[in-house]
């Protein structure tokens, strides 16, 4: 054994000294004492690791460059314990398991390869800190690949996350544990929140990214936000368009996947059951306070080769009299089976929020506002994956599923802020229907080389419709327009692994029928390289990568259409959007102990949709049309870093952009000239959090941070659309400057006894008063959450 991995496994025996005294038998212990049943037959020892992760749901980390490349593993074992297992597969490597809080196995250069200890102490890990290498399940040409291999940046946020913090809300999740996404949040009284941006904006009229859940593309992106959090085992996001090698049409600003709970293989056989209750006072600026309610239950079961979990919850802000008030229920379930080497899995979920969004109508001081009436949002997902390992070289994957979503088009805009949605339309009801297989093969070269290649093929069928509420009769709902939208793409990546090297290259080919009838095929590109090497106990990656999105034209923005107060006038020849780029990156790991991410990116979107104000006849409603007019340049930096010091840990997260408009069209009216900064997207963002975490608490006391923007003063847009104040000379002069701010929260869970944990969370600790996105809605003020949870 080399004397670095000596140290390290010094090193996490003297970690686990003094992290718990010698007696500790926490759950971690009991996770390892789970049984299942396995069988390889002579696969090398990184792929049998993969499997265990994919297909049983145990939480591995390791670093590639310490498994034996070619190693065979060929076991068949019946009902043993995973700690026995893993001891057999890793025998003769030099390698041993080591158990950290919150679940996770780490893999790891050892003194010996025998079990644990009986009463073997078990490290703690402050959440947050990195564990050594997480396996990814996206952005890769290698399903369940170690993060280290990724060629650009992806983030994830873990399953101890979210447990660990009782997030009741999908938003509060978002902003305090994922990355590089910045959300417009007007709190739980507020209408559903948007993602402001990734990277800048890459388009004039969207702002979402591509979503997947289970590898089930929503139909909705901007409703991502009503999933419940404690249905979520993991979150990852590709930041920036090199996801659109793999996924396709709208991967022009990056992809999120969500991947829910299942239960996990070779748990007791016995179902698990955990029931909550929350509730807390509720500050909303012109308002008052309200109560907030929140309660939630789930169920969980284990057997040796299937599970299933099921999650449901209610809430409710306010009563039906108070203005703003929102009420929501939703349900998740979700299993998994394992027919040899066939993993199944099945997921199905349903939610609804209604709200009644109250509006800033006079001048701010005066707080006066009103309500623009009730709202509501459904959602439903439906879907089935398989995945088959045929051998140790050769994986397949199918995706079949189906994605509701109905209700409100974020939030409302007026005509003086342009036209964003055909004909305005502030409603919709859309259905996905998807089909995506993948197959990956893995050819092994020599002693330290690979080559992976994955191709596949994804189907989706979108149809929808959209509406508004009259403008002369407001208990009237009026249809608009359907639109039924196909898309077809193929796709084809490879990846070589030579000794540190990871090189990867990838394109897909997209038809989708609204990019025109004299566009043809559309292609995503992508390239991207990473170099890993080792000095002493220190890890470090140099990476870079360059990749083209595209986002198609929504079908209705090419047709001509026409209301009694707008014209469409169609454009056939309107193409999609389209956004490339670079991002270069270094990240430098310190085992278990820290970790410092730094990345640049420079990406120029182009060939941007905007609707054009057409010359008009005086008394005759006005004329607009949908055209390619613009492009904007996107740079900035990510700064991103955690630091583990015993039970403390820390994190922290910059980020910088630069989102400025490049050319602009000579038929263009709207408000933006160029250089302009794009309204609504911060010039900086950022969080910063200090966690605690023992064996029967944990406490963070963190802050996110939003710096200031260019936006629509859509106070004096109200005013001006309710006659109290002139209309000014125009569009331009209702942009203003909007100050950042900082939002501090603080979180704490403590385990009274086995069956019962208290928990406590504050947002917005100092009552900041000042607006998000805009100031037409009354700030959300300072939000608390006092709850129990109750494990029979």
């Amino acid at each position: 054994m080399t004397s670095r991995g000596r140290l390290t496994a010094l090193a996490l025996f003297g970690l686990a000294a003094w992290s718990l005294p010698a007696h500790a038998q926490g759950p971690e212990k009991a996770y390892l004492d789970r049984k299942i049943s396995v069988r390889f037959d002579r696969i090398d020892l990184a792929t049998a690791l993969t499997r265990l992760r994919t297909v049983y749901g145990i939480p591995l980390a390791f670093s590639p460059d310490i498994i034996p490349f070619g190693h065979p593993v060929s076991l068949a074992i019946t009902d043993q314990s995973i700690s026995s297992i893993l001891t057999q597969m890793l025998d003769g490597t030099g390698l041993r398991i080591v158990p950290l809080a919150g679940g996770t196995v780490v893999v790891a250069p050892g003194l010996a390869s025998t079990p644990l200890p009986e009463r073997s102490p078990i490290p703690d890990i402050a959440s947050g800190i990195r564990e050594l290498d997480q396996i990814v399940v996206m952005g890769t040409p290698t399903q369940g690949a170690p993060e280290r291999e990724q060629t650009n940046a992806v983030s994830v946020v873990r399953g101890a996350d979210l447990r660990n913090f009782h997030f009741s809300r999908t938003a509060e999740l978002f902003r305090t544990a994922l990355p590089g996404v910045v959300l417009w949040d007007q709190g739980a009284s507020g209408p559903p929140a948007e993602i402001a941006a990734v990277r800048g904006a890459s388009s004039f009229t969207s702002r979402g990214l591509k979503t997947y859940i289970d590898g089930i593309e929503v139909a909705s992106p901007a409703l991502v936000t009503l999933l419940d959090p404690r249905s979520i085992e993991r979150i990852e996001v590709i930041r920036g368009p090199q996801g659109a090698a793999l996924y396709g049409s709208d991967a022009i600003n990056g992809v999120i996947q969500i991947v829910t709970r299942k239960g996990s293989m070779g748990d007791s056989k016995k179902i698990q059951a955990v029931a909550s209750a929350a509730a807390g006072p509720v500050d909303r600026q012109a308002i008052g306070t309200m109560l907030r309610q929140d309660y939630a239950g789930a169920l969980s079961w284990g057997g040796s080769q299937s599970s299933f979990a099921a999650t449901g919850n209610l809430g409710r802000v306010g009563t039906g009299t108070t203005i703003p008030n929102t009420r929501s229920w939703g349900f998740h379930g979700g299993g998994q089976a394992a027919l040899g080497s066939l993993l199944l899995s099945a997921t199905v979920r349903g939610g609804q929020f209604d709200f009644t969004e109250d509006r800033l109508t006079g001048a701010v001081a005066t707080g006066a506002q009103t309500a623009t009436g009730a709202a509501q949002v459904d959602v439903a997902t439906f879907g089935v994956n398989a995945v088959h390992q045929v051998n140790s070289r050769w994986l397949q994957t199918l995706v079949l599923g189906y994605d509701r979503a109905s209700g409100a088009i974020g939030s409302s805009r007026s005509y003086l802020t342009g036209i964003r949605q055909p004909l305005g339309a502030t409603h919709e009801t859309a259905g996905r229907a998807t089909v995506r297989y993948s197959s990956v093969f893995t050819a092994h070269l020599a002693a330290s080389e690979s080559l992976t290649t994955t191709a596949g093929f994804e189907h989706a069928r979108l149809q929808r419709s959209r509406g508004a509420w009259d403008l002369e009769d407001a208990n009237r709902y009026v249809d608009l327009y359907k639109d039924r939208d196909r898309n077809t793409g193929a796709f084809i990546q490879t990846k070589l692994r030579a000794g540190p090297f990871i090189v990867n290259a990838g394109a897909r080919a997209e038809w989708n029928s609204s990019f025109g009838t004299n566009y043809g095929v559309a292609w995503a590109p992508s390239v991207g390289a990473a170099w890993n090497h080792n000095v002493g106990d220190l890890a470090i990656r140099l990476r870079g990568g360059w990749g083209r999105g595209l986002r198609p034209p929504e079908p209705g923005m090419s047709r001509s259409m026409a209301i009694s107060i707008l014209r469409q006038e169609a454009n056939p020849t309107l193409a999609p959007e389209a956004q490339a780029g670079f991002e270069v990156g270094a990240d430098l790991y310190a085992g278990t102990d820290g970790y410092l991410r730094v990345t640049y990116f420079d990406q120029r979107a182009t060939d941007l949709i905007q609707a054009v104000y057409l010359p008009g006849v005086a008394g005759l409603a006005p004329n607009y049309q949908f055209q390619n007019i613009g492009a904007i340049r996107n740079k900035g930096t990510e700064l991103e870093g955690g630091l583990r010091l015993g039970r403390l840990g820390l994190d922290a997260l910059l980020y910088t952009t630069s989102s400025q408009v490049e050319r602009i069209g000579q038929r263009y009216g709207g408000p933006l000239w160029k250089g302009d900064q794009l309204p609504e997207i911060p010039k900086a963002s950022g969080a910063a959090r200090v966690s605690y975490l023992a064996r029967n608490f944990q406490a963070s006391i963190g802050a996110n941070y939003v710096g200031s923007w260019t936006g629509y003063d859509w106070n004096t847009i109200a005013s001006v659309a309710a006659h109290q104040t002139p209309a000014k000379p125009s569009r331009r002069d209702y942009l203003i400057q909007y100050p950042g701010f900082v939002r501090p929260y603080l979180s704490f869970s403590f385990d009274v006894n086995r069956q019962l944990t208290t928990y406590l969370n504050i947002d917005n600790l100092t009552n900041s008063t000042r607006f998000e996105q805009h100031n037409g809605n009354p700030p959300a003020g300072r939000s608390v959450l006092f709850g129990l949870e109750v494990r029979p």
